[in-house]
């Protein structure tokens, strides 16, 4: 399968995919992509998506894909309500090598 930059959007979650080097992609999940591991998989849509999530997340985990985060995603995230939740998302963020800021243009490595 080929993945290309651009918008992936269901009528539940967007991922952007920013940028591709070689077989290496630069992965942006909004909130809804990284809670959908966590939520009630009963419906089949919700597992499709919930097993997407994860596989992309194991790329990551294998250091072959990015995962960019954001402080849009922080401000969100501190409106969640589930605590179990927001612990097992802010568990995938750790992995973030990129963080976008909202003020600026700037991209910075968050470990810094």
């Amino acid at each position: 399968m080929r993945i290309e930059p651009g918008i992936i959007q269901s009528k539940v979650f967007k991922m952007i995919i920013m940028e591709r080097q070689e077989n290496s992609y630069k992965i942006y999940l909004d909130v809804c992509c990284l809670n959908r591991p966590f939520d009630d998989w009963n419906q089949e849509r919700v597992r499709w998506e919930g097993e997407a999530v994860l596989s992309i997340m194991e790329h990551i985990y294998d250091r072959k894909w990015q995962l960019i985060s954001s402080e849009a995603i922080e401000v969100e995230l501190e409106r969640m309500r589930d605590l179990e939740k927001l612990e097992n998302v802010l568990k995938l963020l750790e992995f973030a090598t990129i963080k976008v800021n909202l003020n600026d243009d700037t991209i910075e490595d968050p470990s810094n």
